[in-house]
């Protein structure tokens, strides 16, 4: 996949405690071809599109042992789709524009924000 990073109220510090799972993002995208017809096989069925997308990020991310859908708060109701230490992931680019951190764009619009 493609993808660009940009940095929005993040200082060298905060670049340099989170490096290990930023790049972990970028391993995990980059492992991810990008295809017009894309597709998980799973047992009991088959994902086909961002469905398929997302089940294999989750695959993905789960095998570097990332959290999946953490619980940020109850109230109000915040959940991730992946934390690492004191990295949140979120696919969702509204979501992801609350918090301060990174975002990793790419043809999937795969977001992220990577908060403390």
């Amino acid at each position: 996949m493609k993808y660009k990073i940009t940095y929005l109220h993040c200082g060298e510090h905060l670049k340099e405690s989170l490096k290990t799972e930023m790049q972990e993002v970028v391993q995990v995208v980059e492992s991810i071809d990008w295809q017009d017809e894309f597709k998980v096989i799973q047992p009991r069925s088959t994902l086909f599109h961002q469905t398929a997308y997302n089940k294999r990020f989750e695959l993905e991310f789960q095998q570097l042992g990332w959290e999946t859908k953490p619980k940020l708060s109850l109230n109000p109701r915040l959940i991730g789709d992946f934390r690492k230490n004191w990295c949140l992931l979120r696919f969702s680019s509204e979501t992801a524009q609350r918090y301060i951190g990174t975002s990793i764009n790419s043809n999937t619009d795969f977001r992220t924000a990577f908060c403390l």
